[in-house]
């Protein structure tokens, strides 16, 4: 039973790096103007270079965070496997959101392919180095990969309504609930 679900855990983890790359790709190339969308792709091959690139000059989170996770006691992995992965994703999901209301649309768009493929990028490294480290067992090294996307998938499914982009999601949700009750 162990197998299946390490198995389904690296698919899921797996599948979800290939959504998000593939969705940013897509962000990237439906643009309306051609100069436009050769800026969506440079933002989309940036977000890539800046984590080669730092991993080129020996600056890899990845296997800083796969060595402390190996060897660590439950709090260290609950606070930097869980507790950390899963706000920044909360957080990058929030300033995506944000972005996407307050600024120009082209803008927020350049701002969301680069973050988010760096972002993806960095989460795909962890992911291959905890992967070249443990092999494909379920393993403390995972936690801040399914931390991230967990904590990414929450926030914009619960703020985040494309057929009502003027909706704050949550807050409103919130906001709504306390008027109800008064």
């Amino acid at each position: 039973m162990s197998i299946f679900f390490s198995l389904l855990l690296n698919a899921l983890v797996v599948i979800a790096i290939i959504a998000q790359f593939f969705f940013m790709g897509i962000l990237a190339v439906e643009a309306k103007s051609r100069t436009e969308r050769y800026i969506r792709v440079l933002a989309y091959t940036s977000g890539i270079l800046v984590v080669l690139g730092a991993k080129a000059l020996g600056t890899s989170i990845s296997t800083i965070l796969v060595r402390a996770l190996s060897n660590s006691r439950p709090i260290t992995i609950g606070l930097l496997g869980v507790a950390i992965p899963a706000a920044a994703g909360a957080i990058m999901a929030w300033y995506f959101v944000r972005t996407m209301r307050t600024r120009g649309a082209n803008i927020a768009t350049r701002v969301l392919i680069f973050i988010g493929v760096l972002a993806v990028t960095q989460f795909a490294d962890v992911y291959a180095a905890a992967v070249r480290t443990h092999g494909l067992r379920l393993d403390p090294a995972l936690a801040p990969n399914i931390a991230f996307v967990v904590g990414m998938s929450i926030y914009v499914m619960l703020t985040w309504d494309p057929e009502n982009p003027q909706e704050d999601g949550l807050k409103d949700a919130i906001r709504k609930l306390k008027g109800r009750r008064s």
